[in-house]
């Protein structure tokens, strides 16, 4: 099966999401689909689509609890929130063992609450890592430039000496 592309997910999840949010296999969210439980929507690379609130009525349906991305997001966050909290080794590992979520999963959030969404901080170092790949890609087509012209021999050049003649030493 082909790897959904990332331009493609606000068309809803994936049949591998929805059955980690149903925490059952891929297989058995196919069978969903078949039995008509699941409506079916394909996107344009043919990969079945399922919107959030089909996925959250069918996880009521089989008396299910689904926790979304936000969910996990939120209950997270409270520990950050906690004023006791500080960002040592021992108590993200009690996050993840609380939460039972992945530590990238732990870590990536924290560095997300750390910068602040949307914070001038973060759109301010996007800004200078642009800026700073502008100016070496300027830098790299001025050598490209300087060097060009070194190659071609332009007459009255004062910068450049005349080529000498092949049999001169």
């Amino acid at each position: 099966m082909p790897r959904p592309r990332l331009d493609r997910q606000h068309e809803g999840l994936t049949r591998s999401e929805v059955a980690a949010q149903l925490r059952c296999s891929s297989s058995n969210v196919r069978r969903l689909q078949q039995a008509g439980v699941l409506p079916q929507h394909k996107d344009r690379n043919g990969i079945y689509r399922f919107q959030p609130h089909d996925v959250a009525e069918v996880a009521r349906k089989l008396k299910r609890v689904v926790r979304t991305d936000g969910e996990t997001a939120g209950t997270i966050y409270g520990y950050f929130l906690a004023a006791d909290f500080r960002a040592t080794p021992k108590q993200l590992a009690r996050i993840v063992h609380e939460t039972r979520q992945h530590p990238d999963v732990v870590l990536a959030l924290w560095e997300k609450f750390k910068a602040g969404a949307g914070s001038p901080a973060t759109a301010d170092a996007e800004i200078a890592r642009v800026a700073r790949e502008y100016d070496e890609q300027i830098a790299a087509m001025d050598e490209e430039l300087a060097r060009k012209r070194r190659v071609a021999f332009i007459p009255g050049d004062p910068s450049e000496r005349a080529p000498r003649p092949m049999g001169s030493r």
